[in-house]
């Protein structure tokens, strides 16, 4: 198994692993996403997508974000949770926020 440099996607489905490394995109329409030749297209898709069947809902702006798979095999899932994978995996800097917490008070309502 080689290092992580590029974007993947774990799946894991009746015991078997899988690791999809491929080219993300970012996309505002569900009729934009890639559809799937040999290998397969995994996608994050944002709440707000249900605007697309008529549902009033808040939109925040955030994306669909699809994985087009370019390599899709099968690997030992113990590779990655015996600890012995840490130094493949680069680490992403933690979740931030640019929203304060006076800034957004007055979005929630009065507290009691």
């Amino acid at each position: 198994m080689g290092v992580y440099d590029a974007p993947y996607c774990l799946l894991n489905q009746a015991g078997r692993t899988h690791r999809a490394t491929g080219d993300i995109t970012y996309l505002k329409l569900l009729a934009d996403l890639p559809r799937p030749v040999a290998l397969p297209v995994i996608s994050m898709v944002p709440y707000a997508q249900l605007r697309e069947r008529g549902f009033a809902v808040h939109d925040d702006g955030e994306p669909i974000i699809a994985l087009t798979a370019t390599s899709y095999e099968e690997i030992d899932l113990a590779s990655f949770t015996d600890g012995g994978a840490d130094h493949l995996l680069p680490q992403a800097p933690g979740p931030t926020s640019d929203t304060s917490d006076e800034d957004s008070s007055g979005a929630r309502g009065p507290t009691s």
